[in-house]
């Protein structure tokens, strides 16, 4: 198993007590993966799109935490995509708790715009650092410490980067942005830097065994590091 699923596996099985911070989180992975559609009878339909089991395990323990939702074949629905998973929520009522707790609608539902992330939901320190873990788990990798010093989390909008870039940096991480092809990379390249993500995102297993590679490799042989 790749030091990237490693990772992702501790952050996994971490749940946040506090329902705001699990909010957050569930943002995160709707920001990153989820959208909002119409069926042929004219209903709203929400979808959360991954190739990761790991997101869809999250996810589904997500939705059922904060919304007590559970997948069942007569409406929410979970159906594969040759690699793809999707999560389909079809039942309106679910539809309208999810959206009103993004804050994706107004009070009324006269009007539904899916954002990133409403600024509302990440306003404590808590929930910033809850958000960062589920854009990581959602699309984020990291490389093995003994090769190179790497993390990255990929977004489809610049806008959506730089939020995340801005948020790693609120915790004074030296995280930036760079374009490759279609997507926009949030990346950090320092050790230090990196082993600091992983304890804010609460990955302190992951977290100590990169910190004693830090520790152990001499400078001659220190992994090389990624320029852009």
């Amino acid at each position: 198993m790749s030091f990237s699923s490693e990772v992702k596996e501790e952050l996994v099985k971490k749940t946040d007590s506090a329902r705001h911070c699990q909010i957050a989180e569930f943002a995160a992975f709707m920001g990153m993966s989820g959208n909002v559609s119409e069926t042929d009878n004219g209903e709203l339909c929400l979808e959360f799109v991954t190739e990761n089991e790991l997101s869809v395990e999250k996810f589904s323990d997500l939705l059922l935490r904060i919304f007590s939702i559970k997948m069942d074949a007569d409406t929410n629905e979970m159906v594969k995509n040759g690699k793809e998973t999707i999560i389909r929520i079809t039942r309106q009522s679910d539809v309208a708790k999810i959206l009103q707790t993004l804050k994706w609608c107004d009070d009324r539902f006269t009007q539904i715009e899916p954002v990133f992330v409403d600024a509302r939901i990440v306003a404590m320190d808590c929930c910033k650092k809850a958000f960062i873990r589920g854009a990581f788990i959602a699309a984020g990798s990291i490389s093995d410490p003994n090769k190179f010093y790497h993390y990255e989390i990929v977004c489809d909008y610049e806008e959506d980067a730089e939020c995340v870039k801005d948020m790693l940096c609120f915790f004074n991480l030296d995280a930036k942005v760079t374009q490759r092809k279609n997507n926009y990379i949030v990346y950090m390249k320092e050790g230090s830097n990196i082993t600091d993500a992983l304890n804010l995102m609460g990955a302190y297993v992951s977290q100590m065994e990169l910190y004693l590679s830090l520790i152990h490799i001499s400078e001659p042989t220190r992994p090389r590091l990624i320029s852009y």
